[in-house]
């Protein structure tokens, strides 16, 4: 890549980590206030997490395409607003409702399919999968010091607090946006319908398997926080105040793993197993955090896996994608992708809520098991890219 690739790359991957920081560090938290807040129990805690993943599902798509008309850098500085505005209704709320109402307007700011059709405008189309596996990274990174910053923000100020943190990093990433990222013109081939754009990516079936890759990965993902950080609380060795060690000992160990994953993935007579298998490690994390005889040693080890698992496929997928969306309306495909993904965080959250409040942790097992099944019969035939250079 050119230095001007890098530079580009680098900051819109700052961007995306700036937004994600905040939005990732409600996940450790929000889930213990169930007891405290008014309105709040298991339901409306998985709604309040789901309705983020609505209104992005709803909005990525019409916004991609909207930043293929009128330019990406537009896009993101409104979407980076709406966000602000719903980080300020969420910090400002007593109540669960409150908190859903901040949440669903922090979702409608949708702007990653921009983000990731922006890093793809300004790379070459031989570095796009690079380009896209150093944000799928640094979403992974991102995600990392949010489970840290969470916890240690909320022993301090509680969950306002959080949402107060999300607002000034928001006014942050519109400034960033605002001096440092380019101002591209929006591309002459990508002035074609948004409905003969979707046609175009919904029928490619291998985009198709990994657009629900995707949204099985979220789903499993944003159900099994639903009682995960209870988990850690019920058998953590430290004190809540400290419980951000935690996170960061075994999200260390986890990235450790995930970085032997990425490279065994780019060979492709190995990447379609591995691949596999990861998808097969996160079911098993899940049957090992919901058994019998559980121990901090025993949490400690499953959540390693779980988080290896995560972090890996966070990291392929966006690669995969990008070598095989259509080259001529990244916006609009990635907008697709990015649909699903947040599609994948509401029927996590809404489903995955509804069912721990009438069965507990089993119903989320039950789903979590579901979503693996879906997912494995899928790529059976998914068909790896000839290459998924990662690095």
């Amino acid at each position: 890549m050119t230095r001007n690739e890098i530079t580009a790359i680098l900051l819109i991957a700052g961007l995306y980590a700036l937004r994600m920081l905040g939005l990732f560090m409600v996940l450790p938290v929000l889930p213990l206030y169930i007891d405290t807040l008014a309105d709040g129990n298991a339901l409306w805690i998985g709604w309040a997490i789901g309705s983020y993943g609505l209104t992005q599902a709803i909005f990525q798509i019409p916004l991609g395409h909207l930043s293929d008309k009128i330019g990406r850098k537009q896009v993101i500085l409104g979407g980076l607003t709406m966000m602000a505005i719903g980080s300020l209704v969420a910090a400002c709320s007593p109540s669960m409702v409150g908190i859903l109402i901040g949440r669903s307007l922090q979702g409608a700011g949708a702007i990653g399919a921009t983000l990731m059709a922006l890093a793809a405008d300004v790379s070459a189309p031989q570095h796009r999968a690079t380009a896209m596996a150093v944000i799928g990274i640094t979403i992974g990174g991102t995600f990392v010091l949010a489970m840290m910053l969470g916890p240690l923000i909320n022993s301090h100020f509680g969950l306002s607090g959080i949402f107060g943190s999300i607002f000034s990093l928001s006014l942050l990433a519109i400034i960033w946006t605002y001096y440092k990222i380019p101002a591209l013109q929006p591309s002459l081939s990508n002035q074609r319908s948004l409905v003969t754009q979707i046609a175009t990516s919904l029928k490619n079936p291998q985009l198709l398997r990994l657009n629900i890759s995707i949204l099985c990965l979220h789903a499993f993902f944003t159900a099994s926080f639903l009682f995960i950080p209870k988990l850690i609380v019920q058998y953590s060795p430290v004190a809540p105040q400290n419980q951000w060690c935690l996170y960061g000992a075994v999200l260390l160990v986890a990235l450790l793993l995930m970085r032997i994953g990425l490279k065994g993935i780019e060979h492709q007579s190995a990447g379609k197993w591995i691949f596999s298998s990861t998808i097969v490690m996160l079911g098993l994390s899940q049957l090992l955090l919901t058994g019998n005889g559980l121990s901090w040693w025993k949490v400690g080890g499953a959540l390693v896996l779980f988080f290896t698992a995560f972090t890996l496929l966070e990291a392929v997928l966006p690669a995969m994608v990008s070598r095989t969306a259509p080259s001529n309306s990244y916006g609009s495909a990635l907008g697709i992708y990015s649909t699903f993904q947040f599609f994948g965080i509401f029927l996590g959250g809404s489903i995955g809520g509804a069912l721990y409040a009438s069965l507990g942790v089993f119903g989320i097992t039950l789903w979590c098991m579901l979503l693996i099944l879906i997912w494995l019969s899928l790529v059976v035939n998914l068909q790896l890219p000839k290459t998924v250079q990662i690095a």
